[in-house]
């Protein structure tokens, strides 16, 4: 007769089963939105163009380069989301790998251009902000595209883009909103991953009262 197993075997297995549920949904929800968030941030970079390049047409070949290239990462983001196999890990790698592309194109623009301190700004925190909108991913994801965001603008600012007012005022105000986005996540983290867990013990719980009051068989 086979040996039984120890007593915390079982609910270590359904833990186990939950969690592993739990990345798959999360793998699939990444790959539900790669494709708006790619259409969200190139119609926000298309949109710059007219009042950018109404100011600074002689920057066109630098602009449409940049924004080719956005182009190029965000589809082959896309194309590499859809494979049936895509696990959570690999889609945050891909999802971190996106937005860190976004953080340094952004900025090298701004640097090649001589651009105002103001619109990079601008610029990286709607990158910072929008990943916690578009990415269902952990803090430590965030804190790195976060961390990006405020070192590349302390490098846009190093490279001699103009400021109109203290860039001392514009890295702590980037440095908070990236603080903020960081312990949103983590907020947000907590609630779904404990609301799943929930839905799956309801679900578990549903499923063995059926089995308990369904009829024995005949003996």
């Amino acid at each position: 007769m086979a040996r039984a197993g120890r007593a915390g075997d079982g609910p270590n297995m359904v833990a186990a089963d939950v969690e592993r549920r739990y990345a798959r949904l999360l793998a699939r929800t990444f790959r539900a939105r790669m494709p708006y968030g790619m259409l969200a941030f190139l119609a926000v970079s298309g949109a710059t163009a007219l009042p950018e390049l109404s100011m600074h047409p002689e920057l066109a070949t630098t602009f449409l380069i940049v924004l080719a290239l956005q182009a190029q990462i965000w589809l082959l983001a896309h194309a590499s989301m859809r494979r049936p196999s895509l696990s959570y890990a690999r889609a945050v790698t891909i999802s971190l790998l996106t937005m860190l592309g976004m953080v340094i194109l952004i900025t090298g623009y701004h640097v090649v251009a001589s651009g105002d301190a103001e619109v990079l700004l601008l610029s990286l925190s709607c990158v910072t902000v929008g990943a916690v909108v578009l990415f269902p991913w952990n803090a430590q994801a965030q804190l790195v595209v976060a961390s990006a965001s405020v070192l590349a603008y302390a490098i846009g600012l190093a490279a001699g883009i103009h400021a109109t007012t203290p860039s001392s005022l514009h890295l702590v105000g980037l440095a908070t909103i990236a603080a903020l986005t960081v312990g949103s996540v983590i907020l947000i983290d907590q609630y779904r991953r404990r609301f799943f867990r929930l839905a799956a013990r309801r679900a578990a719980r549903h499923v063995w009262q059926r089995y308990a009051t369904m009829p024995s068989p005949a003996g």
